[in-house]
């Protein structure tokens, strides 16, 4: 206890304050943001008044409005009682509206009014005009605007219909303007040779002729071009611009061209080497929300690419209790306890809504018996999850104290590697996986997906998750860009820049403001052998000894927990004092079609001191459990494939 002491009291005079004012102080106008506090514009955003909200899409369950039109309830699936629970009762709705747009043949690229988008007797259409919950948030989902055909042509739109239509829902937050867009324009133009109307397909090609897929500037470029028209046949409405990427982690992107709020999609849908990295993919979608102060939000998608028992692998394995589609099955999909992390985890880094991709497929399942829907694992799973949320809704504010600053084109994506999946790999990009692959380490995904003894994703790590991704070189006003830096104790550079101009002095004020500023450089990583490098980061034979010694000293002085035992670790600072959240993302097997099984060898024994107190309570949130600490200290178990969450009074509080 009297070495964290005398280590709390080193940093305090780094940074100019004593060990206890460093656990709560506002920083002064003009100076770095000190250790241990958080800035009040890191607290997640308000969207109707509430920081949190579970997004559901538009159903018989979570819409009233179903449940006002008797025939909805003719089938004798449907069961009215589950209509009561909090999770239906409370949840925000998102409407989609499942179109294509109008014939290849015609001219117009768009259908001209909103209910156009729907089509005669969509029933979801019926459910937007009724708006049956206008005091929860809506986002609308125009299925028609995301196909190839609305890529090109004509555009002609209803602007007064759309401007009524809004002004009747002003619960309407946001359209998604881009869905899964890195995703889309590539598959945009794979798809471009099926466009049958001549001067359309033309038209596209010609785009697509203008940009190189393998030079990070043009796809950059190419980026600015979708993301221009995407707006324009959304009625050119900037305040209703919602990005949603998928593997591409464009957040930073989307967001410096007026995207109003951003989602995060987390899947398990890569190939056997490489892995969504879900832990990279929230410090990439913070970071930006941070940085350009907007909302955010994690949506979870439950389809896994893996391996079969018999060996064979299989793409898109889905949960489903209902139909009896292609490579779908109750035992299908990633496991439910990797999706069930994945929503405390999106919650406990700061989203402002989590969203359940598929819900009713693998989270209802009909009794025998009555013929009702009842909630299966998963759904008594997301159900508990939102429960949650409205228990503790005062989760304070995720605490990442470093940013990491990386260019605006480096089109860094799930697995990491080359910069867009194709460009060819620089020294600069593997500074930045050595950067990302030391604080969420690789591993052998193959051979684990082979022995179904593991699906990666979140990674135990001995490296706290203290980290939010800036972006220095964006078209963001530099003294925005000032602002946003000026809100961390220490900053590490990265990657590679063709232009520093603007932002390097910024850097400097920085440094002269007390930050901390490192960079990566080859000196510190093993010698560049190019693209050969990748598989080896992927599977962890590659480490980065000098790197993980910058984040080892960092992680000294500005986190204010030692947590040792093999977990994932993050904390978030409260009213009244922390949460200390810690994962276990091991011990989970998994076959692309069985059922999970834990494996309980692999449950995590913790130890953890906490700096600034002697003695005191912790109590576990997720369970209840009241936890002894004395000394500054306590020591749980994190079973295998599960988490826990403490919360600990500040020091003051600890010593009364």
């Amino acid at each position: 206890m009297k070495n964290q002491l005398f280590l709390s009291f080193i940093v305090a005079l780094i940074w100019g304050q004593t060990p206890f004012e460093a656990w709560g102080q506002t920083p002064s106008t003009g100076r770095v943001q000190v250790p241990f506090t958080v800035s009040e514009e890191h607290a997640p955003k308000q969207i109707m008044g509430r920081d949190y909200w579970t997004f559901l899409a538009s159903h018989p369950y979570t819409d009233p409005y179903y449940q006002t039109v008797d025939k909805v309830w003719a089938n004798p699936w449907h069961n009215r009682e589950l209509c009561n629970l909090p999770i239906f009762r409370d949840c925000a709705l998102v409407n989609t509206s499942h179109r294509l747009p109008p014939d290849a043949m015609g001219e117009n690229a768009c259908w001209r009014t909103v209910e156009e988008n729907y089509g005669p007797g969509n029933p979801h259409w019926a459910a937007v005009q009724a708006n049956a919950k206008p005091d929860k948030p809506l986002v609308a989902v125009f299925s028609a605007k995301r196909n190839v055909l609305a890529m090109a042509g004509k555009v002609e739109l209803d602007h007064d219909d759309w401007n009524r239509f809004k002004a009747e829902r002003p619960n309407l937050i946001g359209t998604r303007t881009m869905c899964e867009w890195g995703n889309d324009l590539t598959l945009l133009i794979r798809r471009t040779k099926r466009v049958a109307n001549d001067g359309r397909r033309a038209e596209l090609e010609q785009v697509w002729a203008r940009h190189s897929m393998t030079n990070r500037y043009d796809r950059l470029a190419l980026c600015k071009w979708y993301t221009d028209r995407k707006v324009d046949i959304h009625y050119g409405d900037k305040d209703t611009f919602m990005a949603f990427r998928s593997a591409y982690y464009l957040d930073h992107v989307a967001a410096a061209w007026g995207a109003k709020a951003l989602t995060a999609e987390t899947t398990n849908t890569t190939d056997a080497d490489s892995e969504y990295r879900w832990d990279i993919s929230g410090m990439f979608v913070r970071g930006a929300a941070r940085q350009f102060s907007v909302p955010w939000c994690w949506y979870e998608a439950i389809f896994f690419n893996g391996r079969k028992r018999n060996g064979e692998w299989m793409n898109d394995s889905f949960c489903d209790y209902r139909t009896n589609r292609r490579n779908a099955s109750p035992a299908g999909g990633m496991s439910a306890s990797s999706q069930r992390r994945v929503w405390y985890y999106a919650y406990l880094n700061g989203a402002n809504a989590v969203e359940s991709e598929s819900w009713t497929y693998c989270g209802f399942t009909t009794n025998t018996p009555s013929g009702k829907a009842e909630l299966t694992d998963r759904g008594r799973n997301l159900a508990a999850f939102h429960d949650f949320t409205a228990a503790h809704p005062d989760r304070g504010v995720t605490y990442a104290p470093v940013a990491i600053l990386v260019p605006f084109a480096q089109g860094y994506t799930c697995q990491g590697g080359k910069a867009w999946f194709r460009c060819p790999y620089t020294p600069g990009d593997y500074a930045v996986d050595a950067l990302f692959f030391s604080i969420a380490p690789g591993w052998k995904r193959a051979e684990g997906l082979m022995e179904g003894n593991s699906e990666g994703n979140l990674h135990n790590s001995r490296f706290a998750m203290m980290y939010d991704v800036l972006v220095p070189d964006s078209p963001q006003p530099k003294e925005e860009f000032r602002k946003a830096l000026f809100r961390y104790p220490a900053a590490i550079l990265v990657g590679d820049y063709t232009d520093t101009e603007k932002f390097k002095d910024v850097l400097a004020d920085y440094k002269r403001a007390g930050g901390r500023l490192m960079r990566v450089n080859a000196d510190m990583l093993p010698p560049f052998d190019g693209a050969g490098a990748i598989r080896e980061i992927w599977r962890g034979e590659r480490k980065f000894p000098k790197v993980e010694a910058m984040l080892e000293g960092l992680q000294k002085e500005l986190f204010p927990f030692e947590v040792s035992g093999d977990c994932q670790y993050g904390a978030n600072k409260t009213a009244d004092g922390w949460w200390l959240w810690v994962f276990n993302n091991k011990g989970v097997i998994k076959f692309a079609d069985e059922f999970e099984r834990i494996d309980r060898s692999k449950d995590a024994q913790i130890t953890v001191n906490f700096r600034g107190g002697d003695g005191g309570e912790v109590i576990e949130l997720v369970s209840g459990r009241r936890i002894a600490a004395g000394g500054g200290r306590f020591t749980a178990t994190v079973p295998a494939g599960d988490f826990a969450v403490f919360a600990l009074k500040d020091a003051k509080e600890l010593k009364k």
